[in-house]
């Protein structure tokens, strides 16, 4: 009879443990990559400001260079078009002139409410500084993991140009790469 109790046992606490570690293997990604798995139901508006835009570069070696290394971290979180809500990053779709934190559905950090709250825009110029040092630029935010500090001036301009290409209304670039 003790055998009976044992056994039980043991297969009670191997099933919470095997729960256990499989909760863990679905979160921990989240965690990981500082996102949320569920949408927000924070009522927001997409609000936007006229910005004027550096004129668009033509594709160079240092581009294509770009578009490998340091755009393909941007694209693993966000996607460049509309709709898709269910990804890690908000949408960066018409992310020119846009104010923060107002992709309807994304679940943001504080950090990021108040930044849309302090009536931060994107512009050229607020990404640049952005994609510089994101954490210095917003202390706190989940945006931290790849090489997503760019120190080098020609290769952030190169990031803004294909984000001007990949986000624009109606833009097919992103369909050819």
């Amino acid at each position: 009879m003790e055998h009976l109790n044992y056994s039980k046992n043991a297969k009670t606490l191997h099933v919470a443990f095997f729960s256990l570690i499989l909760l863990g293997c679905c979160l921990v990604p989240y965690f990981w990559f500082g996102v949320v798995p569920i949408k927000s139901d924070r009522q927001v508006e997409t609000e936007y400001i006229d910005v004027t835009l550096s004129p668009i570069m033509p594709e160079d070696e240092l581009e294509r260079d770009v578009l490998l290394e340091e755009f393909r971290w941007c694209r693993y979180c966000h996607v460049m078009q509309p709709g898709h809500p269910d990804e890690p990053g908000p949408s960066l779709y018409k992310i020119f002139g846009r104010r923060a934190a107002t992709v309807p559905g994304f679940y943001y950090s504080d950090v990021f409410l108040q930044a849309g709250e302090d009536k931060l825009y994107w512009t050229e110029q607020t990404i640049d500084e952005f994609i510089t040092d994101p954490q210095k630029y917003l202390p706190g935010n989940r945006m931290f993991h790849g090489p997503i500090f760019i120190d080098d001036p020609e290769r952030r301009k190169r990031v803004i140009n294909l984000l001007k290409k990949w986000t624009a209304e109606g833009s097919t670039y992103g369909k050819k790469h």
